[in-house]
């Protein structure tokens, strides 16, 4: 059987390859080369992510599915929900509503209140 030399990306080391898809000189390698590239992402997407993830958090802590989840807009505000940054838009019987994860908030006409809805 023929030797395969590859060279490993995260060190730039020669090595023989036991199987032809084999691209890392060790699982180590392997682990850390997708760690940095992994963190490279989410330190590009922080600018969204984390407040979209803490007023997750927030709309989370405040759902209760036995009250019509309606809070005042300064209220979310102060808890710290941010109202510009989602992570989608979802059709609902309201309408297009923002959405975090599994919540959306629905803005009440001709008021300063937001529903909190559960997906």
């Amino acid at each position: 059987m023929e030797q395969l030399i590859k060279i490993d990306p995260l060190t730039d080391e020669k090595f023989i390859a036991k199987r032809a898809n084999q691209r890392f000189a060790t699982a180590e390698n392997k682990i850390r080369y997708h760690n940095r590239k992994n963190a490279e992402i989410n330190k590009e997407r922080a600018f969204i992510d984390r407040p979209c993830k803490q007023s997750h958090l927030i709309l989370k802590a405040l759902y209760n599915p036995k009250s019509d989840n309606i809070y005042n807009r300064y209220f979310l505000e102060g808890k710290g929900l941010r109202f510009d940054a989602f992570n989608r838009i979802v059709d609902t019987k309201y309408g297009k509503l923002h959405a975090y994860y599994e919540y959306a908030i629905r803005m009440i006409p001709n008021s300063d209140n937001v529903q909190i809805i559960k997906l």
